[in-house]
């Protein structure tokens, strides 16, 4: 059954900012790498635009957990404690210290909905498909599927579902937020969470986990790639 991503989500999230502050995986992960045949040293490769990164496992558990996970109560903000705690329930060492080398290297990145911080990750960053946008039905004509032929994986509303397809043209997420409102506002929709950029960016990082958790997407480093 395919994860259903309200674009309301981020609507009622606590203020403290410790909880509403998010965090985001950046990066694609492009598989492990081993130095010889059936060596044990390894290393898993993630790739943020040009560079390769090189992670250890107890790095690439913290990377992996960061974009959320499956059986994540709807009403829970993905922050630092959330990952912290699952990094420990699964056994990872010193989780802190490298959840905090992750975000020195920009493979892990915080922000808070609803303020500035929120703009400037959108300027640093992009969103990048990686499943296949399925449509919409006859039968449910306001939610949008994204997923493999035949297999929805992940269910959004028309405003997601247009940035999903659509905000890996521009060079970052708040151009692409820019763009899409223009575009609603032209063709005369009234809806603010279409029209207004700012909106449309917190409802959008309301539901991001819900796309990054089965790798319906990825998060990539401002600048489109030469």
């Amino acid at each position: 059954m395919p994860v259903e991503a309200s674009p309301d989500t981020i609507i009622g999230m606590a203020t403290d900012d410790d909880v509403a502050k998010l965090l985001f995986p950046i990066g694609h992960c492009i598989g492990a790498y081993h130095d010889l045949p059936a060596s044990n040293d390894h290393f898993t490769q993630v790739r943020v635009r040009a560079d390769v990164n090189r992670l250890s496992d107890g790095q690439f558990a913290i990377w992996g957990l960061a974009h959320g996970t499956p059986d994540r109560p709807p009403e829970q903000p993905w922050n630092r404690e959330a990952v912290l705690t699952a990094a420990r329930r699964a056994g990872v060492d010193q989780a802190e210290q490298v959840l905090e080398s992750l975000i020195d290297d920009g493979l892990l990145f915080e922000t808070t909905p609803g303020t500035d911080f929120a703009v400037d990750f959108a300027r640093r960053h992009r969103l990048i498909p990686l499943m296949l946008g399925l449509g919409n039905t006859a039968e449910e004509p306001w939610i949008y599927s994204v997923g493999m032929l035949g297999m929805p994986i992940v269910q959004l509303s028309a405003m997601a579902y247009d940035l999903y397809k659509w905000a890996h043209l521009d060079p970052n997420l708040w151009v692409a937020c820019e763009g899409a409102a223009a575009a609603a506002v032209r063709v005369g929709i009234d809806d603010p969470l279409a029209t207004d950029p700012l909106q449309m960016l917190n409802a959008l990082l309301g539901t991001l986990h819900y796309m990054l958790s089965p790798n319906a997407v990825y998060l990539d480093s401002e600048g489109l790639a030469s």
